[in-house]
């Protein structure tokens, strides 16, 4: 009896045990399915949590627990060129030592959001057009297209991962959703930041402060990562998982965790044989004009690459950390460990403080480290590996096929290279690929989609040849330009209207007030005389009021500044002629040498006494006085030139006050200006100095003849104005009038007119500009560069920086170009062509540093294949296309007919083994 209630309280508890289990994956289901509902109601409905149950069923917990996991350690500007990776001990010890090193790892755009989109989705930026950190990066065509398309969501949809991201997403990324594919979300709103920041948690917005145990973001994504791996460890033992752990080290603003200020002072492993290496005529405008750093900026490099390394030991502890939990859990030999960044870096390379976007290894390599089941310790894999590699990667490590749009490929069978059946995929994979700067791109790929729009243009026919980028500001644009409120010319209440220059569109602001005050208050009347004769004139409004606060009240104070400026000018002039004369007298005393003991004749000839000559104490006391004086003179003539340029520079410039003043006082008389030139019958224009003093009229003083000479506004010596007076007040006129209504088609409106409106509209313009160039050299910018100014506030946080302000540019509007990189076994080179036209390349065979352009070593066949590759990458979508072997390479230089030398160089690697060992008998691009 006991046993059967003993085995009954056994059931019972057996009973109790799994309803909870099932209660807990019921609400645990349940919270998630909820947030992501709620999420992808904008998206469309995955298709693994359509057949969950049915596709777990079918293949049995054990069929996807083989599945390996995937973590992915992502870092924002982390170099190799400068070592930054020899200085993380943790990192090279678990994953270098026990796993892969990829010594040819590249990103193929060298900025941050346009690279993390590579990352995402597996495409080249002109295929996902995330150009830059601003246009696009997490935009509306972003999340409508590319977003839905990311690794995540294959990896969620069809292997069924279980998915966590935690730490930065992308540059511009709001909070405001969570991204498709993704579990669980700790993404980091808008840019790197240590303190301060706020982040997307599951669909909620926390803000963090500047707590250290708290707030510091590179331990909150470490920690919420290992909550992430317990989470799924515990509520979905049977799934792989997916995390991502993206770090905003070394990021600016460079704030490392207190335990670790204090370290790596005096490091100058950046210090490259290209530190500091300018100017370079040779390369790009922007390295033209930098020449080389200061003392100050050095100095900065340092200490930024002090900083730098300090943020990322915190990294390093969460690789530790990370590699620990792992192996506590059990999934460590079960799980790919990947670490990589989005970019390089570079601190005074070529003259260059910091920065990124350059085509140079230091900003395009990045650190990649491998470690996982069957992946032998310590293996070198020299192949090239992408940031677009990545997404095909972690599908095919899922079991998923990567899809076709993709144009990276699969680099899983790199990870175990040694094995036998790999050497085939090597020997097969590609040598080359293409880099893309920042910067939006017209390659005239797309046309506009509607066709009902393009019919609807009348003014301006789009041909085949008439295409514009999906998305792009001249899209938008060309759009924009259609509508009714945008049509030219302005009309009442319109602020901006389009303007077609060339085949594009140019937006301009309607400025129809000063035209609309110049003609303001106009009646066009038609007179007869008393005599019978026929005239036509143009009359004010005799309804408006004079305002005396319209006048101007300079005209005392014109005169003022005219009188004062009078004497002004003459002790300018006295005292230059006082500095002339001085100057020339020290100049002929220089020039004539004469002394006691030694004299110059006429024609040149210097003659001294005997004793010169015979005495050397007498002949060294004659050189050191004649030196001495020498000295003296030229001294004192240096400062009375600089006296004389400092005169110069600062004189007042009392004739273009005066013409300032004349300007302002006929800006209340720009009417009748106008009004002078709006004849029927005559275009003649009169100055105001050819006009008599007339004070007879048979005009009253608010209208002007318009068949006729109208004399302006007349001005009385004292600066005063005179109106007209009307003294044939007994001759009486009949006019008919109406009120003036501006058109452009109106006939009165002549040439004279339009030119007067474009040149006060050309006076605005060039006031505009000079105050625009006042303010950018005050804030430390140039015009279209990209430059920034670094002051003690800077930095927040140990070490700080305490020499001062500084001004420097890391950027150019010109820097956009489009390169092609070859690594294998003969030949290592860049070659980039440049929006300015220039072309360079580098022979990293013989100049590893990328120092000096070597274009002129090409034959004109070369450069033609060279350029020819490029059109095509540029271009490519796909892996079929952006992906190719060297033996498709080798096939296609074939048909192009080339040189042997270039046929050697793009065979396979297979091929390339047979070659001799030693590499510089090989024939190169030259």
């Amino acid at each position: 009896m006991s046993g059967s209630h003993g085995r009954s309280l056994w059931w019972c508890w057996w009973w109790l045990t799994v309803l909870s289990w099932c209660a807990v994956q019921a609400s645990d289901s349940a919270a998630f399915m909820q947030r992501d509902n709620a999420v992808l109601s904008r998206r469309r409905v995955p298709k693994f949590r359509k057949g969950q149950q049915q596709h777990a069923a079918e293949e049995g917990p054990k069929d996807n627990r083989r599945r390996p996991n995937i973590v992915l350690f992502l870092t924002d500007d982390q170099d190799v060129e400068l070592g930054s990776l020899n200085y993380m001990k943790k990192t090279q010890r678990l994953l270098r030592d026990e796993g892969a090193e990829f010594r040819h790892a590249y990103s193929t755009t060298p900025m941050c959001c346009p690279s993390r989109s590579s990352l995402l989705t597996g495409l080249y930026t002109h295929n996902h057009e995330v150009f830059t950190n601003n246009d696009n990066c997490s935009g509306p065509v972003w999340q409508n297209v590319h977003e839905s398309r990311t690794f995540a969501t294959y990896l969620t949809d069809e292997a069924g991962y279980y998915t966590g991201y935690f730490g930065k997403y992308l540059n511009k990324y709001n909070g405001s959703y969570i991204p498709p594919g993704w579990r669980q979300w700790g993404g980091l709103i808008m840019n790197s930041k240590y303190y301060n920041y706020s982040v997307n948690l599951n669909g909620k917005k926390i803000k963090h402060g500047d707590d250290y145990h708290k707030d510091y973001y590179p331990n909150v994504v470490t920690n919420d990562s290992i909550n992430f791996l317990r989470h799924a460890k515990q509520h979905h033992p049977h799934r792989p998982f997916m995390l991502v752990m993206s770090f905003p080290s070394p990021h600016g603003p460079e704030d490392s965790a207190p335990e670790y200020s204090n370290l790596f002072f005096n490091v100058t492993s950046h210090h490259t044989p290209t530190y500091d290496y300018a100017p370079n005529p040779d390369k790009q405008w922007i390295l033209q004009v930098t020449g080389q750093m200061l003392p100050i900026h050095r100095q900065f490099t340092n200490l930024l690459m002090t900083k730098r390394l300090q943020t990322l030991q915190s990294v390093d502890d969460a690789v530790s950390r990370v590699y620990e939990e792992l192996k506590q859990l059990g999934e460590l030999d079960n799980t790919y460990i990947i670490y990589t960044s989005d970019h390089g870096y570079h601190l005074g390379q070529f003259g260059l403080v910091k920065g990124k976007s350059f085509p140079f290894e230091f900003d395009i390599r990045v650190p990649m480290l491998v470690r996982g089941p069957g992946i032998e310790p310590g293996t070198k894999v020299n192949e090239i590996v992408l940031n677009i590699d990545l997404a095909p990667t972690f599908l095919d490590i899922a079991g998923v096929d990567p899809p076709a749009h993709m144009d990276g490929r699969s680099a899983f069978k790199l990870f175990h290279k040694h094995k036998k059946g790999n050497k085939k995929f090597i020997a097969h994979w590609p040598d080359t690929f293409l880099i893309e700067s920042s910067g939006r791109r017209e390659h005239n790929k797309h046309k506009i989609n509607s066709s009902a729009l393009l019919s609807s243009i009348n003014d301006f026919s789009v041909g085949n040849n008439m295409r514009f980028a999906a998305g792009s500001k001249a899209s938008k644009l060309f759009v924009l330009c259609q509508k009714p409120d945008y049509q030219t010319p302005c009309k009442p209440g319109q602020k901006w209207h389009c303007v077609r220059d060339g085949f594009r569109w140019r937006k301009h602001k309607c400025n129809l007030k000063k035209r609309n005050r110049l003609l303001n208050g106009l009646s066009k009347c038609t007179c007869f005389s008393a005599d019978g004769n026929l005239y036509t004139k143009l009359e004010m409004d005799k309804n408006k009021k004079h305002n005396p606060k319209n006048t101007k009240k300079s005209n005392h104070r014109e005169r003022f500044r005219r009188d004062l400026l009078n004497p002004l000018s003459n002790n300018m002039s006295s005292i230059m002629d006082v500095l002339n004369k001085k100057i020339d007298v020290l100049q002929t005393v220089v020039n004539d040498s004469s002394l006691a003991s030694c004299t110059v004749t006429p024609n040149g000839d210097v003659k001294c006494t005997n004793i010169v000559y015979n005495n050397p104490k007498v002949w060294k006391f004659s050189q050191n006085r004649v030196q001495k004086q020498i000295s003296n003179l030229q001294a004192k003539l240096v400062k009375l030139k600089e006296i004389k340029k400092h005169l110069e520079t600062k004189r007042p410039n009392f004739e273009d006050d005066d013409q300032e003043v004349d300007n302002a006082n006929n800006d209340q008389d720009e009417e009748d200006s106008v009004i002078n030139l709006l004849t029927d019958y005559s275009q003649t224009q009169w100055s105001p100095r050819m006009i008599p003093n007339i004070h007879n009229s048979s005009l009253s003083p608010d209208s002007l003849l318009v068949d006729g000479v109208t004399p302006p506004r007349l001005r009385h010596h004292h600066g005063h104005k005179l109106q007209s007076i009307n003294i044939n007040s007994t001759t009486t006129d009949t006019c008919y009038c109406v009120p003036f209504v501006f058109s452009d088609n109106d006939p009165t409106l002549n040439k004279e007119v339009k030119k007067l409106l474009k040149a006060n509209r050309q006076k605005k313009k060039g006031r505009k500009f000079r105050k625009k160039n006042s303010k950018l050299d005050k804030e430390c910018m140039l015009e279209k560069m990209n430059c920034f100014n670094h002051d003690n506030d800077h930095w927040r946080t140990a070490p700080f920086w305490n020499e001062g302000p500084f001004c420097f540019c890391m950027n150019a509007n010109n820097n956009t170009y489009s390169c092609l990189r070859t690594v294998n076994a003969t030949h290592n080179f860049l070659y980039c062509e440049f929006v300015t036209g220039l072309v360079t390349f580098y022979d990293m065979k013989i100049d590893q540093f990328q120092q000096w352009n070597q274009i002129h070593t090409l034959d004109p066949r070369e450069r033609d294949w060279l350029r020819q590759s490029l059109s095509e990458m540029v271009r490519c979508k796909g892996s079929a296309q952006c992906a190719t072997s060297p033996v498709k390479r080798k096939k296609k230089l074939d048909s192009f007919n080339t040189l042997s030398s270039i046929d050697e160089a793009i065979t396979s690697k297979q091929l390339l083994m047979d070659q001799p060992k030693d590499v510089q008998n090989i024939m190169r691009y030259r």
